[in-house]
């Protein structure tokens, strides 16, 4: 794109193998980590641009991915699921492409994407959305229905835009009027959305779903935490939090879908494959690596890393 003022900070990049890092890179002011779900071979393509008071992205990968963290703390986000083979589980809510999802500023995000999906969120401060008329966002997380044909459109718009702001050859006021499209349209479908009743979490007294989403973030946090301890066992978080194994272990299975060990097994694997793809493989052994990521039977590790991401550890 030719040199110029005010232009857009673009990034962009299409991935054939799960990296987390570039993941977590291309959110600029989100701090998520990424996890592969499934041993079918990764590949996916992002986009973030940010320009002026406002940031978009988009993303789309073929196989599910959990993506956890905290929002933007500065501006709240919005977020919409355009196209996936399913739904998708936002903080242990099922979502469809019917409807949007807003976090105020650095709420906490837990979603579970569904294979071939594509998703767009943006961020803006309040006072642009208010003047919009979107006045309705929480501090926590919400989401509410969204008028269907809406949808497809946004979609193509997308794609439209990604075209222009991606030509090496687009000018910079090119690309910035394909954001203000993208905004303009995105904001126009909000505001105009069906009024369905809000759904909020994180500004209400706690219930018991919201329990259970709570216990499983602590055990997931205690794991993360912990992921080098080789002999972590579950029982260990259940005396570290005061929790009975069966309360646990059906709390983290009905908020992220899947038991807590193996939820520990995919990150640990995740921190292993950041490792290597940072270049610390090449200074040090890949048995020490193993080691930092709580790994402690090679072989084993090695047999789990190959079928998640289809290459060994010493190949990728």
């Amino acid at each position: 794109m030719p040199a110029g003022t005010d232009a857009p900070r673009i990034m962009s990049m299409e991935l054939d193998s799960f990296d987390p890092e570039a993941l977590q890179s291309i959110l600029q002011d989100s701090s998520l980590d990424h996890v592969q779900l499934s041993s079918e071979r990764f590949r996916g393509r992002a986009f973030n641009a940010d320009h002026r008071d406002s940031c978009i992205a988009w993303g789309h990968y073929n196989t599910p991915i959990l993506a956890e963290g905290p929002t933007a703390p500065e501006r709240p986000t919005i977020g919409m699921l355009l196209a996936g083979r399913g739904d998708a589980v936002f903080n242990r809510e099922r979502i469809g492409r019917e409807r949007v999802m807003f976090f105020g500023e650095g709420a906490e995000l837990c979603t579970v994407l569904p294979a071939r999906c594509t998703w767009l969120s943006f961020q803006t401060d309040r006072a642009r959305l208010a003047a919009a008329g979107i006045e309705r966002l929480s501090q926590g997380f919400s989401h509410e229905g969204l008028l269907g044909p809406l949808v497809p459109m946004l979609a193509d718009l997308m794609l439209a835009a990604l075209a222009v702001i991606e030509d090496p050859d687009s000018t910079i006021a090119a690309a910035a009027q394909s954001m203000a499209d993208i905004e303009d349209r995105l904001l126009s479908a909000i505001a105009a959305s069906e009024r369905v009743p809000v759904r909020v979490y994180g500004s209400r007294p706690r219930s018991p779903r919201r329990s259970d989403r709570s216990v499983a973030q602590d055990v997931a946090e205690y794991l993360r935490w912990n992921l080098e301890s080789e002999d972590l066992r579950i029982m260990d978080v259940c005396l570290e939090l005061g929790q009975p194994i069966k309360n646990v272990e059906r709390s983290f299975a009905r908020t992220y879908g899947m038991p807590p060990k193996r939820y520990l097994t995919l990150q640990r694997l995740t921190r292993l494959r950041r490792k290597i793809k940072s270049g610390e493989a090449d200074e040090r052994k890949l048995t020490d690596l193993y080691l930092d990521c709580g790994l402690a039977h090679f072989s084993r590790a090695a047999a789990d890393y190959r079928a998640l991401y289809g290459e060994l550890p010493s190949k990728t």
